[in-house]
Formats: structure tokens, sequence, C-alpha cells
């Protein structure tokens, strides 16, 4: 208890540290100043349940923060987003050191509540305890407390102690809205008068969605009942009228509602069949729309088909055309165009011109060469060779060129682009040498799987081929004659090359000779040489000419041919394309035909079925006509001669009953006695010997009848009750005839008239 209204408190905890509490009393309020674990730490802090202090908890857990920063050692002073100071990891839910307990603290005071703790001996295995009867428990729903505190507080807690409420209010969010969860409007029970009849029970057939909300129709079948009520009760009220008059009234009435009746149920009808008409006449139209939407669509999708066929043919035509322009344009462009002379490789090859130019362009560079003919000791015999060659510098015969070598830098002292390029491909190059030869690390192993070796699978056994010697030899055999045909090969080519360069190998053979005797033989060699060749040019240039007229006929010849032939296979595509083009035709000409034969077909029927169904109709509509008319007929046969029957009944009773005043008069009183004797004693006497005849022959099947159905339980007290039944029966049956004997002999006969009329006419009413 704390007596001033403030007060200072300064607690020590476990942990070593101290908070000062302040403590204001006040009448309204009471505010206490708390640290976020003492809860757990404070050995004085106090909570009413267990349900407290898990909330206190789970308040703590909601404080701290999920993630928090550990810093990278490589990094710590980065500022740059690639190289981060540090990382964000997780917080474990293990907040508090497991040297600190969870539970709550005032668990041990249960024992305080009851003098003697009960220990439940018999469990129960099913219910709230059958998750314990299983080999894995199911997890609770707080993760803070263990099983073994969950286990102690069940086994702890008192038969008559109870730690919740018996009720629990719970709001439920739905996903649902308010319309879709409507259910039916509630009808509250009621009570009814003795003797009333309210109009709006009338009304209990009809449910919410089947005729309510009320609409025209339930109106107007409203109305109708309420006629019909009328009318009942006009006609049970008009008695005051009797005899014919109400008969015809009443026949009016009833007239006049059937008639009434078939008017609005013939109007019915017509709304119906108008209604019908309609909606027959809508689905037509909708159905022709849908129809004609749809060819529409199937003829605008044709439509630019075909247009994306034709552009891109457009296209491919155009392309093809710009290509082959282009390259006509290409090929007369280098036809055109002069070759430049490249000197470079004329003096290059000794067969050119710049060597040995032809006769028949008219230059014989040989002509008057002799007077040019140097004789020198030098250059005839071979130690003058020597001797010249002595004398020549060393700097003529090894000529050294000196190149300056490139620079790799421009005038602005940069390194250029080529050399830049070549350095980094060198730093690469070394980097990727210098990892290839650096030693791997080994992986680092894995905390929670363990590596199962494999053993080592088993060599596979060698073999050995069968040594074949005649494989072997034949293989040798074709050897050596592969090398026999590449050396034929070899000489063979040599030898067409010989052959082919023989005219220049014989020219310079003669223009080159050194000795003075064969000079006049070499000249008449070299001019019949030079006559083959310009003999063999002549022939060369006519076959050319000859040649080239067979081509050009030849190509104008395949020209006109392949022309035709190109205009023949372009006829035989269109042809194809417009067989196709037919064939596509007649296929949709054939399923648009079964399609309209389907459709008769179903129209057809279904006008049957409707011809059916009006037939139908109008044949109950003449058999209720007929039958209403016959009814009509039959009742006024019925009222005529009933009235007739009456009215001659009524005059042969007032002249009979004259008669018998009359007659009683003149007898007397002996012949009025033999007289009831024999109309009304005799008649009865042998009315009730029939009956009990009739009555004697059917009891003998009736007991057959029981015994067979009955069996063992007619001799007992089921049978006994049945034939003591039979007996009071037929002694009231007795009685009754009697009375009823007695009544009609003491009753006059105007009773007994008026009694007939009110049943005939009610007989006729019903």
């Amino acid at each position: 208890n704390i007596s001033n209204p403030k007060a200072w408190f300064d607690l020590e905890h476990n942990d070593g540290n101290s908070a000062l509490y302040e403590v204001e009393m006040t009448s309204s309020q009471q505010t206490l100043v708390e640290r976020q674990y003492d809860c757990l730490y404070d050995p004085i802090y106090s909570v009413t349940s267990a349900r407290d202090h898990m909330r206190a908890r789970l308040k703590v857990a909601a404080i701290l923060k999920s993630f928090q920063r550990q810093p990278i050692f490589r990094n710590m002073f980065s500022d740059v987003r690639s190289h981060k100071a540090y990382d964000l990891i997780k917080i474990p839910d293990r907040y508090i050191p497991y040297s600190q307990g969870l539970e709550w603290k005032g668990l041990s005071q249960y024992n305080t509540f009851t003098e003697e703790v009960q220990c439940n001996k018999h469990l129960s295995v099913d219910g709230s305890r059958r998750s314990r009867y299983f080999e894995t428990s199911t997890r609770p729903f707080n993760p803070y407390l263990s099983n073994e505190y969950m286990m102690a507080v069940a086994a702890l807690r008192p038969a008559s102690y109870e730690l919740e409420e018996p009720f629990v209010n719970r709001s439920v969010q739905t996903m649902y809205r308010d319309s879709e969860a409507q259910t039916d409007p509630y009808s509250p029970p009621y009570t009814v008068k003795v003797g009333d009849v309210p109009e709006v029970l009338s009304l209990s057939t009809l449910t919410y969605g089947h005729g309510l909300p009320a609409g025209q129709k339930e109106v107007e079948m409203i109305e109708r009942a309420r006629e019909r009520r009328k009318l009942e009760a006009n006609l049970l009220d008009n008695s005051q009228l009797a005899g014919a008059k109400l008969l015809a009234y009443r026949k009016k009435m009833l007239d006049d509602a059937e008639t009434q009746e078939w008017v609005r149920r013939e109007k019915e009808i017509e709304e119906l069949q108008a209604i019908r008409l309609q909606v027959l006449a809508q689905l037509l139209r909708t159905r022709e729309e849908n129809h004609q939407t749809m060819v529409r669509k199937r003829l605008d999708r044709l439509w630019k088909c075909r247009e994306q066929q034709k552009q891109k043919k457009l296209q491919k035509i155009h392309f093809e055309y710009a290509q082959a322009i282009h390259k006509l344009l290409v090929d007369l462009e280098l036809k055109r165009k002069p070759k430049k002379r490249d000197k470079i490789s004329e003096y290059a090859n000794p067969g050119s011109q710049a060597f040995a130019p032809l006769t028949r362009v008219g230059v014989f560079h040989d002509r008057g060469s002799e007077r040019f003919v140097v004789r020198s000791h030098y250059l005839n015999t071979y130690s003058g060779l020597l001797q010249l060659e002595s004398g020549i510098p060393e700097s003529m015969l090894q000529q050294q060129t000196h190149v300056k070598p490139p620079s790799k830098f421009t005038r602005d002292g940069f390194l250029k682009r080529p050399y830049r390029w070549q350095a980094q491909l060198e730093a690469l190059q070394k980097h990727l040498l210098a990892t290839k030869h650096q030693e791997k690390l080994p992986p680092k192993p894995l905390r929670y799987l363990e590596r199962i070796e494999k053993p080592l699978p088993r060599p596979p056994t060698p073999t050995v081929a069968d040594y074949n010697e005649k494989a072997e030899q034949r293989e040798i055999a074709v050897l050596e004659l592969q090398r026999i045909l590449r050396g034929r090969a070899v000489q063979t080519m040599m030898c067409e090359s010989r052959m082919k360069r023989k005219d220049l190998i014989d020219e310079l053979r003669s223009t080159h000779a050194l000795l003075n005797d064969d000079r006049a033989e070499k000249r008449r060699q070299m001019i019949l040489i030079r006559t083959n060749q310009t003999r063999f040019a002549t022939l060369m240039h006519e076959e050319h000419m000859v040649h080239e007229v067979l081509t050009r006929m030849e190509a104008a010849t395949l020209g006109e041919m392949l022309d035709f032939l190109s205009k023949e296979l372009d006829r035989l595509i269109v042809e194809r394309r417009l067989h196709a083009f037919a064939m596509l035709a007649k296929r949709e000409r054939r399923m648009r035909e079964a399609e309209e034969s389907g459709r008769r077909q179903k129209e057809e029927c279904r006008r049957r079925q409707e011809d059916e169904y009006f037939r139908q109709i109008v044949k109950v509509h003449q058999d209720t006509v007929d039958s209403y008319f016959r009814d009509i007929a039959e009742a006024t046969m019925d009222s005529t001669a009933d009235f007739h029957a009456r009215n001659e009944y009524n005059a042969i009773g007032s002249r009979w009953v004259e008669e018998q005043r009359l007659s009683d008069k003149q007898r007397t009183a002996e012949e009025e006695a033999s007289d009831l004797v024999y109309n009304f004693l005799i008649p009865e006497v042998c009315r009730r010997a029939y009956r009990e005849k009739v009555k004697r022959e059917e009891r003998k099947y009736l007991h057959a009848a029981h015994r067979q159905i009955f069996g063992e339980a007619q001799d007992g007290e089921l049978g006994e009750s049945i034939r003591a039944y039979t007996h009071e029966r037929e002694i009231y049956d007795r009685r009754e005839v009697a009375i009823e004997t007695e009544e009609t002999s003491e009753r006059p006969l105007e009773e007994l008239q008026r009694e007939g009329e009110e049943q005939d006419s009610e007989k006729y009413m019903w």
C-alpha cells in the first residue's frame, strides 16, 4: 500500500543496472514507469496471470528490430556503393540469453488456490489430450513457451479453477458483401383467433423469390381470389330466396363467373401467344444479325488475308526487280571500265609481253641484236666471271636497307590506339596465365552435408585384336599402290606442263643461243615457230568466232525455250491455284448446303411441333367447349325434368291427399289396419329378412378371411374382441333399423316430401 501520493523507488536489477522509478498516486489514474525487460529480470515484478506475462513478452519482442548491422573489416571506412561497409543480418528469435528462463514466476503461486493438488489419474485419450498420445505432439501457438511448461501447467491446474471465461466474443471479417449474404426475410410466429380467418394466410403458398415481393400477376391473383370469396359469400347469403328463384339466381351467378373466367383465360392465352411470337421474331432477327455479322467478318478476314498475300508478292517482285537491275548495272560498269596496266605483274611474269612480245603485234626486239652483243672475257668464261665478281664491292652484292622503326607515340605524347590495345591484351594474357598457373584453393567444407566417398570404378579389361596376316598384306599392297599412283600423277603433271610450255621453251632456246654456228638454225626454227604460232592464233580466232556464233544461237534458242517453259509453269501454277479455289468454293458450297439443309430440317421439325402444339391446344379448347355445352345441356335437361317431375309430383300428391282423405272418410278401421300392414309392415319384414340372409352369407366369408389373416390370434384376446365388436355391431344395426322404421311410420307425409326436396336441391347444388 502506497500512502503518499508521490514516491521514488531505486531498484537494482540482476544485470547490475539500477533505475529510478516515479510512482504518482492520484484519485483518477496511476502512472508506472518501467523498463522493457522488467517482466524477466525484475524479482518483484508481478502480473495477474500468465496471459498478462505473455502479453508483456510479446510487447518486448515487438519493440526489438528484426535486423542489425554487421561491419565488413576490409570495407569498414568505404563510402562506395559497390564496396559496402556493412551487411544487414537477421537477429535470431532468441533475444534473451538461455541462462534466463522465460517461464512465468507466478506459476508457483498456483498452490495457494487449493490445499491439495488434484492430479488427473484417469486421463481421456480423445478430446484436447489426444495429441499427447502421438509420437510427435502438436506445437503450441506460442513459440516462447516450451512443451514442459504447458504440460506442467495442465497437470497442476485444479479442476475447479478456470483461467478463461466460459463465453468469448469474437468478430469476423468476411470477404462477401451484405447483398450476397442476405437470406430470406424473417417471418415471426403468429396466432389466429377462433373463428377469424385473416386474408394474409391465403398467401402462405407465396415465398420470397417465388411470388414475393408481389408483382402485377400476384396482385391480379389476389383480386381474383377476393372476387371468388365474395361470390361464394353471395351464394350463401341469399337465403331469403327459395325454390326456383334461388336456383335460377345461383345458376346465373355461376354462369357469369365461369364466363368471366373463360374470357380471362382466353386473354391470357392470347397474351402468351403474342409474347411468344415476339420472342420468336426477336430470336430470328438475332440469328439473322449474327449470321450476317459472321459472314461479314469472314469476308473481311479473307479480304485482309488476300491483301496481305498480294502486298507480300508485290514487295518480293519489287525486291527481285531492284536486285536484278542492280546486278545488271554493276556488270555493265565492270565491262565499260577500262583496266589499268599492271606493270609489276607483267615484269614479274617471264612469259608476259614485256619480256616476249607477240610477233603479230609487229614488234621484233631481236632485230639487229647481234650488233649489240658484247664479247668480253669476263662474260664468256667462268674465270672471267669469278674475277669480275671479286672486283665488285660487297655493298653492291649485299644491299642493306635501314627502315626507321614506327613511333608508338603521337606528336602530343599520347600512346597510339593500336599499341594501347596491344598493351591491354598483353596485360590480360599475363593475368590469364597467372590465373591458370595459380594454385586453386580447396573449397570450403559443407556444414551440414557429409560427402559419401564412392568406390573407384574398375578399369576396363584390355582387349587385343586378333592378328590377321592377309589383312596386313592387303593393307601394305594398297599403300604401295597409292604411292605408285601419286608418283605417276606427279610425273604426268610435269609432262603436261612441259608440253604446254614447249613453245616458250623453244623460243627461249632460239632467242638466247650463245653459239655462233647455231644462229642460222635457230633463226629458221624461230621463223617456223612464229609461223606456227600465227597459224595457231588464226585457227583459234576462227574457232572462237564459230564458237561465239554457235553460243549466240544456242543462247537465243535456250532463252526462247526457257521463256516458254516459265510461261507454261506460271500458267500451270495459276491453273492449280484456280482449281484449288474452285475446290474450296465447292467445299464451302457443300458445307453451306449441308448447314442450310440441317437448318431447314430443324425448322420443319419445329414447325411440325408448333402445328401439333396448336392442334392439341385447339383440340383441348374444342373438347372443353363440348364438355361445357354437354354439361350445360345435361344440367338443363336434369333441371327441366326435375322441375316437371316436381310439379307433377306435387299435383299427384295434392290429388292423392284429397283422394286419401275421401277414402279415409269412407273406409272402416279394419280396412285401414289391413292397408297399413300390407303397405308398411310386410315390406319392412321382407327387407329385414333379405338383409339377414345377405349378412349370413357374407359372415362365413368374413370369418374365413379373419382366420386366414389373424391365424392363431383368433382364438386369443384379439379374436374375442373382434367377435364382441361384431355382435355389438349387429345389435346396433338392428336397433337403428327399428328406430328408423318407427320414425318413418310416425312422421307425416308433408315432412317426408319437404325433406326429399331439400336433399334433391342440395344434391343439385353440389
